[in-house]
């Protein structure tokens, strides 16, 4: 693991949900970006869940607080009303896409989702490749009840592609794969392979 960049603060079988954890005092905290792939790592459980971010929000520590145009930058934020990051939050919700048990990926649904105040971590380049020499989790992103899902799909294949240093052979599997998930469905398969298209 990388970096730790978020807490479990609630999960199911299929997804969870982690806030972010603070670097500083005078920054919003940073999320994963959207379609990366991130590790929940848990000590009490054997095995680690992989969860793809699926969204990103910002926002209000409670409701008492509710954010307001300020008219400055962020850098006079941080001169002139500092206490104003300690006020605010980012969460990201993740799908859980698989597992890593004794150094191997199962590409399914764990047995126990991830536990809550459990630590979750962007994962390194070497994992990432791991990770992906399979792509059975493309069709846990198809079947992902989102209008983003589209958008979802291409942005992970976009992040994984460039991670993998514009690998061309990976473009292309991927390509077979979608293409064979949706066979019957023209026009999501476009929207993707459109998305995906290296420029």
């Amino acid at each position: 693991m990388t970096k730790k960049v978020g807490e479990v603060i609630s999960s199911s079988t299929t997804s969870f949900t982690a806030q972010c954890i603070k670097q500083d005092d005078l920054n919003l905290p940073k999320a994963p970006y959207f379609g990366s792939f991130v590790i929940c790592k848990s000590e009490d459980l054997n095995f680690d869940t992989i969860g793809i971010v699926s969204e990103i929000i910002s926002g209000s520590i409670d409701s008492l607080h509710i954010p307001t145009a300020m008219n400055l930058s962020r850098e006079e934020l941080r001169l002139q009303q500092p206490q104003i990051f300690d006020l605010l939050k980012t969460e990201f919700n993740c799908i859980t896409v698989g597992y890593l048990e004794d150094g191997k990926v199962y590409q399914y649904i764990p047995p126990h989702p991830p536990q809550i105040h459990d630590f979750v971590y962007s994962p390194d380049k070497d994992i990432i490749i791991k990770i992906t020499q399979k792509l059975e989790y493309l069709r846990t992103l198809l079947n992902y009840s989102s209008s983003l899902s589209d958008e979802l799909i291409a942005a992970n294949i976009r992040y994984c592609y460039k991670l993998r240093g514009l690998d061309r052979n990976f473009i292309i599997n991927v390509g077979r794969e979608i293409s064979n998930l949706l066979k019957d469905n023209y026009d999501k398969l476009s929207s993707i392979l459109i998305k995906i298209k290296p420029e």
